[in-house]
């Protein structure tokens, strides 16, 4: 035997178990290759899907925090009254304008004047526009308020309760004035 070359060791047969065996290995991890690839495209996509949906939903909670932006300043800027009430006595919004002709910032339907109250709930019920005499308000002039409701929600798990409520002092003061003038 020459020096130069080392024995090598015998070749399997290929029906030889060992040779079934690394055929299968080898079919088996080609196999592997193929489904790792096929999910490491998959995972690609989705990562992909999942960063258009996360900069959609960016988006959307933008556009949703300007609209609620806008609304709020609208609410603060309407020349009458609103009072926004949940299935309970607890107010949840009240803006400045309302809180004016209350008299200050109320949390709670039971903290309001008993008659503002009862003309809440009446309004509410009929549906009707109410006027009603509260506090006198500045200088001694009595404060007329006109108190109107509307649905926002109305379900079973839900009821929410918008209550509008107009200064009318002017006009009450105008049509007694007018009265007054009538008697004479």
């Amino acid at each position: 035997m020459p020096a130069s070359s080392a024995p090598r060791a015998p070749t399997p047969e290929p029906d030889h178990p060992l040779a079934r065996a690394f055929a299968s290995f080898t079919e088996a991890a080609g196999s592997l290759e193929r489904t790792y690839g096929q999910l490491q495209a998959q995972v690609a996509q989705l990562r992909q899907e999942l960063e258009v949906t996360n900069r959609d939903l960016a988006k959307s909670l933008e556009e949703n925090r300007r609209i609620r932006e806008r609304l709020r300043r609208i609410l603060e800027g309407l020349p009458c009254g609103v009072l926004v009430m949940e299935a309970g006595p607890q107010i949840s919004i009240l803006n400045p304008e309302a809180e004016r002709l209350l008299g200050g910032q109320v949390s709670d339907v039971d903290a309001l004047p008993p008659l503002l109250g009862a003309a809440l709930s009446q309004a509410r019920e009929t549906g009707e526009e109410r006027e009603l005499l509260l506090a006198p308000g500045g200088e001694g002039n009595p404060n007329w308020v006109a108190v109107r409701h509307a649905w926002l929600e109305r379900d079973e798990a839900r009821n929410t309760s918008v209550f509008i409520l107009r200064d009318v002092s002017e006009a009450k003061k105008l049509e007694q004035e007018r009265e007054q003038v009538r008697r004479q």
